[in-house]
């Protein structure tokens, strides 16, 4: 520990003297600093001659040549127009998906259909399930589409 007491003590010493020497560095001074700008600043007119014998014409903001309510409103129905079109768009798509779909069904059915023994206990209970409907394929394709 004696190592650290002594690296202590030096470096107390140390700022003590740096201490001291700071405070006595600077002698009080005796002549007084001078203003860096004049004392008496000029006055700025803006009416003075130079702002006079210039044409500086003060600029108008002007709003753009279009009216804002009719830019709005040609773009709205831009947007609603677009809209439509793909709202129709998703409609003719879900209508072909719904017609693949009725396709797929109806050869489904005839496939079960022809299969289908008409002595079995299936085709017994089918053939009063299918009284019914028009016929016995149209019966089929919403049993089908049932499950």
């Amino acid at each position: 520990m004696e190592p650290l007491d002594k690296l202590l003590a030096e470096l107390k010493e140390e700022y003590s003297q740096l201490k001291s020497e700071s405070l006595h560095v600077m002698p009080p001074s005796t002549s007084v600093a001078k203003p860096v700008f004049p004392t008496t600043p000029k006055s700025f007119d803006l009416d003075s001659e130079y702002f006079s014998s210039h044409n500086f014409k003060t600029q108008e903001f002007k709003t753009p040549s279009f009216k804002s309510q009719d830019f709005i409103d040609n773009l709205l129905t831009e947007v609603k127009h677009d809209f439509e079109e793909k709202e129709k768009a998703l409609e003719s798509q879900k209508k072909e998906q719904e017609a693949v779909k009725l396709e797929d069904l109806r050869k489904k059915a005839k496939e079960w259909l022809d299969k289908l023994e008409p002595l079995s206990q299936e085709a017994i209970w089918f053939e009063k399930f299918a009284q019914n409907y028009q016929s016995q394929l149209d019966a089929a394709i919403d049993y089908f589409g049932i499950e």
